[in-house]
């Protein structure tokens, strides 16, 4: 595993290339540890295929990635319209 210290997220790789892989973020500081425990994206080669958010509350909301595009795949506009662009 790989790790890399921010100043308010610590960020973790486990897993290894071509294969399962898990990407961890996990809040250092009360104010975020205080909304969210930590948040895990995990994949298989170069695809994620779920996200699992733990909240400070205890509850855990697991997300299966289906159906994925790319950035190429996606026209700008869209980008645009689904992040509240006017």
């Amino acid at each position: 595993s790989a790790i890399s210290n921010e100043r308010s997220i610590e960020i973790a790789l486990y897993g290894r290339a071509g294969g399962w892989w898990a990407l961890a973020f996990t809040p250092k500081s009360e104010s975020l540890r205080g909304l969210v425990r930590r948040v895990v994206v995990f994949g298989r080669a170069g695809d994620p295929v779920a996200l699992q958010v733990a909240e400070a509350s205890g509850d855990t909301t697991d997300t299966r990635l289906t159906d994925l595009h790319r950035n190429g795949d996606v026209p700008d506009a869209e980008i645009a319209a689904a992040f509240g662009a006017p």
